[in-house]
């Protein structure tokens, strides 16, 4: 459940977001999905 939100908002920011600025969040969302498998 909260990957399929997390990709909806990831969807919604790259919509209103510049190309380099939705570049960065794309590490980061890496980042952040290495984060939750390790808590999962």
């Amino acid at each position: 459940m909260k990957r399929i939100m997390l990709i909806d908002g990831l969807n919604i920011f790259l919509q209103n977001c510049t190309p380099v600025c939705g570049f960065l969040f794309i590490l980061a969302l890496f980042g952040l999905f290495l984060f939750t498998d390790i808590w999962a």
